[in-house]
């Protein structure tokens, strides 16, 4: 292969096509794939995870609204989480914390949460750790949801990030990932001119709708976009029959036009039986880390004595899965009172 070959042609990232030079851009030369239409540039591919690390340092942060961004847009997001999650939640990874802010709330709220970032401005402490994802290497089926808000566009190898991501999320888990897609962005349109396309921020990764079902069909999840109106809202999902399940209920309720609930009591009372018999069978208690939690924890605990006495599917049972539901929901407000209080 000739170097003008070589210059003007890469392996695709994501589906391994070739993907051919469209453009450059503040000294970086930027290749889209034709088949699963991602866009990149491997310009700092070659960095390690120290020099990542110090590409995101404090110049970085006094160049980004990143406090006003934490504490509002990315603890909408894990509300967000909440609310599409098909399985309760309680410990959930930010992946790419940032400064921990997001993490921090979440705690507040009851939350079992911890973060993974790079950046040599984290302050590490036992819930936030300075590292990539993979060097973290959390155990498998560890977490019950993950949040990501805009790192996906700085990731230079995605496909290796989000097979650890579905590694370490439970089965029928879910993840958030929060990233302007090309239709967001109309890249269509202006191409270079996208204004999310800035290298010196460290955006070298940019993916369509079409990018992420290609990926979904190698990896093996399920994604869909949590509003029309907000294109960047990527929802994904470990399990695909779940969430063909969840995406028909979804469409049922809006046919009916009946209010959104953030839990199909139905499919919580199934999660409740599976893992109030699974605490029963292992003698395993739930952890709790707040109020709300524990108050949970007490209902869980009720929910055991109900399952002992084979009452599965009796009064009882509903009005404990009502209140499981309302103190779920309670959890939701805590987050919106922090963001009122910030």
């Amino acid at each position: 292969m000739s170097k003008r070959t070589e210059s003007m042609e890469k392996t695709c990232k994501i589906c391994k096509k070739t993907a051919s030079f469209v453009f450059e851009k503040e000294g970086a030369r930027f290749y889209q794939c034709p088949n699963c239409e991602f866009l990149f540039t491997d310009y700092i591919d070659n960095l390690d995870v120290e020099a990542l690390s110090k590409f995101y340092s404090q110049a970085y942060w006094n160049g980004e609204p990143w406090f006003e961004r934490t504490t509002r847009d990315c603890v909408l997001r894990l509300k967000d989480l909440l609310l599409e999650s098909i399985a309760p939640v309680h410990k959930v990874l930010d992946f790419g914390c940032g400064l921990g802010e997001t993490v921090k709330i979440g705690r507040k709220a009851g939350l079992d949460m911890v973060g993974v970032d790079i950046s040599s401005c984290l302050q590490e402490n036992n819930y936030l750790f300075k590292s990539s994802l993979v060097e973290k290497h959390f155990p498998d089926n560890y977490f019950d949801a993950v949040l990501s808000v805009e790192v996906a566009e700085h990731l230079t190898n995605p496909m290796k990030e989000f097979r650890e991501l579905l590694r370490i999320v439970k089965p029928r888990g879910t993840l958030l990932i929060n990233t302007a897609t090309q239709e967001y962005g109309d890249f269509k349109k202006v191409g270079k001119d996208w204004d999310y396309i800035v290298v010196k921020s460290g955006h070298v990764s940019f993916y369509s709708k079409k990018t992420f079902d290609v990926m979904a069909e190698i990896l093996g999840f399920m994604c869909k976009f949590a509003r029309e109106e907000e294109k960047y809202i990527l929802i994904l999902y470990k399990n695909q029959v779940e969430v063909e399940n969840k995406v028909k209920a979804d469409k049922k309720e809006k046919a009916d036009k009946k209010e959104k609930v953030p839990f199909d009591l139905n499919q919580l009372l199934i999660d409740e039986v599976k893992m109030l018999r699974n605490h029963i069978a292992n003698g395993s208690p739930v952890l709790v880390n707040s109020e709300v939690a524990c108050e949970i924890e007490k209902w869980r605990e009720s929910g055991r004595k109900i399952i002992q006495n084979e009452l599965d599917t009796s009064a009882k049972f509903q009005t404990y899965i009502k209140k499981l539901k309302e103190l779920y929901e309670k959890q939701i407000t805590l987050l919106e009172q922090e963001i009122r209080n910030k």
